[in-house]
């Protein structure tokens, strides 16, 4: 089932909410769901015509409800915690954990992330054993781009979770790439991050300054590079490199992922049904219905 607001789709969250859940597959999910950690309000997240906003955090939601006025929010927890939940997830302890993985920081379609991938490389290579072997894990969009080459010159095996944002598999496949390692890092705030201090690996905001380029309008009238240096101003020593303070960093981590607002299955299962009976769900349900039919009359005349 095609989701009807779009953010729900991302990276697999649709999937996750219907297994962790069961509600059913035959229905779109009625709720905007926020895909990745950010301190950012981008108006993505904040939908007037949905049941609901769902944010991970306390912060992200009263961030989002004093930025707009007219949504409905809810804060549930961040998608990987019930991904994790689901599966019943146990870590490696401690003891049997080793290597690292780097999740260099990334572009999308409309913003563009550089930084010097080479001295990336020559820097992690150089890293002491105790953080050896070391795996990159690109995003999908700079895979493509060939952005592979530096770190497998210097013998570190790359890969992906996934081809798109749109991948159901996708933080499956972060799991898959993560377990066992003892050390995550990158040198962007991101999701990774906090979700590798989720499995129990020690987390650390290291490696070459990035710049940032967009050519899209929306981003270029925003300071998204500022964004960014804030962001890290506020969170760097929770993961600094080396030697964080680990109960500090699964504070952070927990409060960020919503941890302690995470619902049971049942109350989950509830709510969803009943947001499922809510105006504004039936008036997207049709109209994406009517758009379906019009796109299939149209395949049906050529």
């Amino acid at each position: 089932m095609k989701e009807i607001y779009r953010q729900a789709a991302l990276y697999g969250a649709s999937r996750i909410l219907r297994l962790y859940s069961g509600y059913p597959q035959s229905l779109p999910l009625p709720v905007s769901i926020q895909h990745g950690w950010t301190m950012a309000t981008n108006p993505i997240y904040a939908i007037k015509r949905v049941p609901e906003n769902w944010y991970w955090s306390v912060a992200a939601e009263q961030r989002f409800t004093s930025a707009y006025r007219g949504i409905v929010t809810r804060t549930s927890g961040a998608p990987f915690l019930y991904l994790l939940r689901s599966l019943s997830y146990l870590p490696l302890p401690k003891a049997e954990q080793e290597g690292s993985i780097v999740f260099p920081s990334h572009s999308i379609e409309t913003i563009d992330m550089v930084c010097d991938f080479d001295l990336y490389a020559a820097e992690l290579a150089a890293l002491p054993m105790e953080y050896q072997p070391i795996t990159v894990c690109l995003y999908y969009s700079d895979y493509n781009r060939g952005l592979a080459e530096p770190f497998l010159r210097h013998g570190m095996p790359v890969v992906t979770n996934g081809q798109s944002r749109i991948d159901d598999d996708f933080l499956w496949n972060f799991i898959r790439n993560v377990h066992g390692k003892r050390h995550i890092f990158s040198n962007q705030m991101s999701s990774s991050l906090l979700f590798g201090v989720a499995m129990n690996l020690t987390a650390h905001f290291w490696g070459p300054e990035f710049q940032i380029f967009s050519p899209d309008i929306f981003w270029k009238n925003h300071d998204y590079s500022q964004y960014h240096r804030r962001w890290e101003a506020q969170y760097k020593d929770v993961f600094r490199f080396p030697d964080p303070d680990l109960a500090h960093q699964k504070e952070v981590a927990d409060q960020e992922l919503g941890r302690a607002q995470m619902l049971s299955p049942n109350q989950m299962r509830r709510l969803l049904w009943r947001l499922t009976f809510h105006s504004k769900y039936h008036l997207q349900f049709l109209r994406s219905w009517a758009r379906s039919g019009k796109q299939l009359i149209r395949e049906w005349s050529e």
